[in-house]
């Protein structure tokens, strides 16, 4: 409360009622700034707790008794005064936050090694270590993006033959749709694009390679400009924006933002390649995209899959999206609704390849650099992007 009597430490956690702030003040400066304080009326409500000092885990005081040390509740904004937070799950997977200090993993993700099954399953149902990655291993035999441990623990299919019942389609890809990889009687829906709308105004790193995969295939497709935005879209079943643009075309995709937005609320099928600041040099970070995307440029070699059943990663694997000299020239950086991530930047985490619902429609977006790697046969960059070219959320396209 500047001007007042309350004087805080340098640095620091309030403890709100329930909700911990985090502060810090700078020691050289007469104020300092409380960052996102709830204490509208400044009654001074609140608590004050030290932060960690180092060797903190060291110190295994426990305020309230419930068999979390301070320091450790403090870490992950819990109240080291209430003993209550104990049997709370504050990532939701099925472990209460007392057992997730206990294994050592984060109560804020559910899954603490990123190896695609949560904390629960690794602990409770397969009895693995949820704090390795390798465990269970990750060897994929068949390259069907599901690791063998799964195709003999979970799904009961062929860990050595991409397609267990012989009907022509990919294991994961019918574990996606929902139906059964060990009957060929059980399948997903077969579904194409009709017809594809494909926006650019020129190619992406000097490559045509979206017309050549829909000429491939094939899939009927019709090449436009950015002076072509807001034309009828009725007769395409799926619009692809291509990488690599020049800035004049990522400023008219934001003007006619409205245009795409309805098409896609409608039922269309949107693809957008986001990989800019290419040869075209072109830069779509702070404009309005379609459907709100936002993003922003940090190039990055490093890649994770994290949805290795979905038909997209199909024959894409963990070697094959990386080292491309810049596998990817972005992320995202905000959430459509619920999002399913395909490809994340390893590490942080933050979302490189994602799907989600736009009213009746679907969006697949990417910031890697596919077209690139697609023209110079950089690792999986050619199945990737032929996955992502002929996908079609309401069923498979063979």
């Amino acid at each position: 409360r500047w001007g007042g009597s309350t004087m805080l430490p340098p640095l620091g956690t309030l403890w709100h009622e329930s909700a911990p702030i985090s502060y810090g003040c700078d020691p050289s400066q007469s104020l300092g700034r409380v960052v996102n304080h709830p204490d509208t009326d400044w009654d001074n409500d609140w608590q004050i707790f030290s932060p960690p000092t180092p060797g903190a885990e060291n110190n295994n005081a426990d305020s309230d008794g419930d068999g979390m040390p301070d320091w450790w509740e403090i870490k992950y904004g819990l109240n080291p005064n209430d003993p209550s937070d104990a049997a709370g799950d504050l990532d939701g997977d099925g472990l209460t936050n007392l057992e997730e200090y206990q294994l050592g993993t984060d109560p804020t993700n559910t899954d603490t090694d990123g190896d695609g099954l949560s904390d629960y399953a690794e602990v409770i149902t397969w009895s693995t270590d949820p704090l390795n990655y390798n465990d269970p291993p990750r060897t994929d035999t068949d390259g069907d993006g599901l690791t063998d441990w799964m195709e003999v623990h979970i799904y009961g299919t062929n860990p050595n033959n991409v397609d267990t019942d012989f009907d022509g389609i990919n294991d994961n890809v019918e574990i996606y749709y929902g139906t059964d990889p060990n009957s060929n009687a059980s399948a997903p829906p077969t579904v194409c694009p009709s017809k594809v709308a494909v926006f650019r105004d020129g190619g992406a790193w000097g490559f045509n390679s979206v017309e050549n995969i829909l000429a491939s295939i094939p899939i009927p497709y019709t090449v436009y400009g950015s002076a072509d935005f807001g034309i009828d879209l009725s007769t395409f079943s799926k619009v692809i924006i291509v990488s690599d643009q020049p800035q004049s075309f990522y400023n008219a995709l934001s003007a006619n933002r409205a245009w795409l937005n309805a098409w896609i609320s409608a039922g269309g099928q949107f693809e957008f390649h986001g990989a800019d600041q290419g040869w075209s040099g072109g830069d779509w970070t702070g404009l309005p995209m379609p459907t709100g995307l936002q993003g922003v440029f940090a190039t990055n070699d490093n890649l994770t899959i994290n949805d290795p059943a979905h038909p997209v990663m199909a024959g894409v694997t963990q070697g094959g999206i990386d080292g491309w000299g810049s596998s990817t020239h972005g992320n995202f950086t905000n959430a459509i609704g619920p999002t399913d991530i395909l490809i994340s930047k390893t590490g942080s985490g933050l979302p490189v390849v994602v799907e989600y619902q736009y009213g009746a429609g679907n969006i697949l977006a990417t910031w890697m650099t596919i077209e690139y790697g697609y023209g110079y046969n950089l690792g999986d960059a050619h199945i990737l992007m032929e996955n992502m070219v002929k996908h079609m959320k309401n069923g498979f396209c063979p």
